[in-house]
């Protein structure tokens, strides 16, 4: 008889290297409900006891769910090591926040943050992130060499949010190590904790959000914490809490999705080397080649939602309480909704992946990682149009058997020569 781990395990290494062969018996039935007693440790994490686990993986069941948030909530119950933060988590300390909401709390914040995070003011940011690509790039162009992880994709989306947040140079290399030890707690192994160092790392950034907050009070400035701290001043507003949750939420909506976006397409470039080749010589299709990278490989594999109320999926009773793995790259494999899915098709049209999520929580750092993969991409590409990685054959993965629930499938080391 299966078991769910045979269908979904995030923290086990053969998953990683290929959820598709997991994946695709879910894609075949309604969704799968596991009782609670017969789940393995590392998948009753988040599960309320005595309530079923069910996994959800085909597009129209994942669509439904996602579109849904009076049947299935965002908000789930606290963490065993969560510091008086309720089911928000540590990092935000117990702040209403947008990612673990729900109406009307949750629609009060949207638009509120969306004011400071508008398609415009994205938009806004293009001269900025070319200028801090162009500089990164000049940086290991004398190298002749560069690793994709530590040299482009974790500093370039950290170093734009470093820019819209208005961290000064003085602050900039602290901010960066914390914001590093912020997002990789996510990524801790089945059972894993909290270290004390990510628990240090996250009461130095609140402490500098909090100062920043205070410096900015009567200032006039565009960065985001001005903005968002002016709005306090207008009425319905954010708590001085609530900047903070935002800005630590910001970290993980706009720079984890890029960083993963980069390591993902340079990992893909080594497995398909043909249709990049087509991309040198013509970045005008860029843009419909990032939908595809993030239909491949999503940022975020699966999120989670709780069930409020005995309900239905797919055919598949829910009782409330339930836990549900939302499988987002499963989802965007389904054959019933793309053409010949196992195919990496950069002309593909249209492509209505879920990889942002889908519904009232869809990611609010979807706009600024498409803009600077746009942007980072053509120019890299024409900068190096030689640039292959260092080794034949070589497979940038690492597989620590480390991941989480929601990002199962990373790039750990991948160096690339650029002669």
């Amino acid at each position: 008889m299966a078991r769910i781990e045979d269908y979904y395990d995030p923290w086990n290494p053969d998953f990683v290297r290929n959820p598709l062969s997991h994946y695709g018996p879910l894609l075949s039935r309604p969704p799968l409900l596991v009782e609670g007693s017969k789940l393995p440790p590392s998948l009753s994490q988040g599960a309320l006891p005595g309530k079923p686990v069910v996994l959800i993986a085909r597009y129209d069941d994942v669509l439904s769910v996602m579109r849904d948030a009076a049947r299935f909530s965002n908000h789930r119950p606290a963490r065993p090591d969560s510091k008086g933060g309720g089911d928000t988590g540590l990092k935000f300390y117990g702040a209403a926040n947008l990612l673990f909401s729900d109406p009307p709390v949750h629609t009060r914040l949207r638009r509120l943050v969306t004011r400071a995070f508008s398609p415009r003011r994205i938009r806004d940011l293009a001269p900025a992130i070319k200028s801090v690509a162009v500089k990164m790039i000049d940086a290991v162009a004398a190298k002749g060499s560069f690793e994709v992880m530590q040299d482009l994709a974790w500093p370039l989306p950290m170093a734009v949010i470093a820019e819209m947040l208005g961290v000064t140079r003085e602050f900039y290399d602290d901010f960066h190590r914390w914001s590093i030890l912020i997002i990789q707690a996510d990524s801790l192994s089945a059972g894993g904790s909290y270290s004390n160092e990510t628990r240090e790392a996250v009461a130095r950034l609140r402490d500098f959000v909090s100062r920043e907050i205070e410096k900015r009070s009567n200032s006039q400035a565009d960065d985001l914490i001005s903005v968002l701290v002016r709005a306090q001043e207008e009425g319905e507003a954010l708590s001085g809490p609530e900047v903070l949750a935002f800005v630590l939420l910001l970290l993980l909506a706009g720079s984890e999705t890029t960083t993963s976006l980069i390591g993902n397409t340079f990992q893909l470039m080594i497995e398909h080397p043909e249709p990049f080749e087509i991309l040198r010589n013509h970045p005008e299709m860029w843009k419909g080649a990032i939908e595809e990278i993030l239909r491949f490989e999503p940022p975020v594999h699966a999120v989670n939602r709780y069930a409020t109320c005995d309900t239905e999926v797919g055919g598949t009773a829910i009782p409330q309480g339930a836990l549900l793995h939302v499988l987002l790259g499963a989802a965007n494999f389904d054959p019933a909704k793309f053409s010949d899915p196992e195919r990496f098709d950069i002309t593909r049209e249209p492509n209505d992946h879920v990889s942002f999520g889908e519904g009232i929580h869809f990611c609010l750092g979807a706009g600024l990682s498409r803009l600077e993969g746009e942007i980072i991409f053509p120019y890299l590409f024409e900068r190096f149009p030689r640039m292959r990685p260092s080794a034949p054959g070589l497979d940038g993965r690492v597989y620590t058997g480390e991941a989480s629930y929601f990002m199962p499938r990373r790039v750990g080391s991948l160096p690339m020569l650029i002669d």
